[in-house]
């Protein structure tokens, strides 16, 4: 049997260069958008976003009163974690975390700025309102509306704050800090879901309806949760809370939290 001729190398390169290109192509519109043609496969424990930001978040105390999502983020193009930019872009994110069993989808739009930069410390004072970030050169009240979060350098507790004015330099909230150490914080706005002439039509819930923001437990969330039975003494949440009986009756089946910090104080109406 004669022996096969061997392949010559350039064609063998050519041959893997198509592989490649065949694997990878590209779907492209009129307009040059990318059109994409079956599913994008999520992996474990990563994330895909949609604008340019690079983000990197992480749970702790999954599943208890006190659960945080802890969020960083470097904006801008080609920025590394930990140092301050700015982005002008918008960033849609899907995230799957293996760990903590939990899927998220989430977004932002500018102003949209992180710090502190390397090798700098900013802090803030319990009872206080104003944050200092004397590398930035913020346009008089651009911040205002926005919103701020800190993560404590020590704690790792989370804040997040409705921005009421800032100077060049100084951020000030609308409300007042609850820890006291050094922090990185980030900038941002949340996208809407839906829009004034284009609602959503329905949304599905498995689970309670949060808001708020920072751990779940703190003074700036409250819920409206369901089930079975009389919530009183059984179901934590903070006050202005709502629940919702699936079992009740006559003036059992809302209750309303009016008193308390933990499972009582629960107001049938």
């Amino acid at each position: 049997m004669p022996e096969k001729t061997p392949i010559p190398i350039n064609l063998e390169a050519r041959v893997r260069e198509l592989e490649r290109i065949i694997k990878f192509h590209k779907h492209y519109g009129s307009d040059k958008s990318q059109k994409l043609d079956g599913n994008i496969e999520l992996k474990e424990d990563k994330r895909m976003s949609v604008g340019r930001m690079y983000l990197g978040n992480s749970n702790i105390n999954v599943g208890l009163a006190n659960e945080i999502n802890r969020l960083r983020a470097a904006a801008g193009i080609g920025s590394d974690p930990g140092y301050a930019h700015k982005s002008i872009n918008s960033e849609l994110i899907l995230e799957h975390q293996k760990a903590t069993a939990l899927s998220f989808f989430y977004g932002f739009r500018p102003p949209l700025y992180t710090g502190p930069e390397a090798g700098d410390t900013i802090g803030v004072t319990n009872g206080g309102n104003t944050i200092t970030d004397g590398k930035k050169t913020f346009t008089t009240n651009a911040l205002a509306g926005a919103y701020i979060s800190i993560l404590g350098a020590g704690s790792g507790t989370l804040e997040t704050h409705l921005i009421a004015s800032n100077t060049a330099t100084v951020i000030t909230i609308a409300t007042t800090w609850v820890i006291t150490e050094n922090v990185g914080y980030t900038v941002f706005v949340p996208m809407y879901l839906g829009a004034a002439n284009y609602p959503w039509q329905r949304v599905y819930l498995m689970g309670d309806l949060r808001f708020g923001s920072g751990a779940s437990a703190g003074a700036n969330v409250i819920y409206i949760k369901y089930g079975a039975g009389d919530p009183e003494n059984v179901v934590t949440a903070n006050i202005g809370s709502l629940y919702l009986r699936t079992d009740g009756g006559a003036n059992t089946t809302l209750y309303v939290k009016e008193s308390g910090t933990g499972n009582t104080g629960w107001i049938a109406k």
